[in-house]
């Protein structure tokens, strides 16, 4: 087993399952610059990795996004290792996010093949089960209606924003609702 980043006890990480982003990725943001800082590119692009699914978790998907680009530049130049394999879970992750489901299946694919080659079972193992999990017809249904519902949403978000900047409150009002309705269900 390969430890590509530090482990928390089960105690720990119930103490932490509640708490805001905002108290968790600053020490995690220090350790990345510490790696960064001491020449070590792989363990902090491991770091960015948790730094993603951290804010990837919480819906700033932006934040994450940012934080997935940094680990990928950081491996760019590293020869193939199990963080590639994690990156590209990560990567599934993003694809499923936007209703690709063959892109997922094809990282979930990669993060096996580089499990294997080094090694890593739970690598192998969290890609079968992206794999299993895009491979079977219910899942990715009920996926891709998920994708298609996150899409128009983040739509309905955009057209109530511009509402609001234009000074029509009423329509404003009128689509955040639409909007909610889809985060929350009829």
């Amino acid at each position: 087993r390969t430890d590509w980043t530090p482990r928390i006890s089960t105690r720990s990480a119930r103490q932490h399952g509640g708490c805001p982003a905002s108290t968790i990725a600053p020490p995690r943001a220090r350790a990345f610059a510490a790696h960064l800082e001491n020449g070590c590119p792989r363990q902090a692009a491991a770091v960015g990795l948790r730094l993603f699914y951290t804010f990837s978790v919480r819906g700033d998907s932006a934040i994450a996004a940012g934080w997935l680009q940094r680990a990928a530049r950081l491996l760019a130049d590293e020869p193939e290792g199990v963080e590639h394999g994690h990156l590209a879970l990560a990567e599934a992750r993003v694809a499923r996010a936007n209703g690709d489901l063959d892109r997922e299946l094809e990282f979930a694919r990669q993060a096996i093949a580089l499990g294997r080659r080094f090694g890593d079972t739970d690598l192998v193992a969290l890609g079968q089960y992206v794999e299993g999990r895009v491979r079977n017809p219910v899942t990715a249904r009920t996926d891709q209606g998920i994708a298609e519902r996150n899409l128009r949403y983040e739509q309905l978000i955009g057209e109530a924003r511009a509402a609001l900047a234009r000074g029509d409150a009423e329509d404003a009002a009128a689509t955040f609702r639409e909007a909610l309705a889809l985060w929350r269900g009829p």
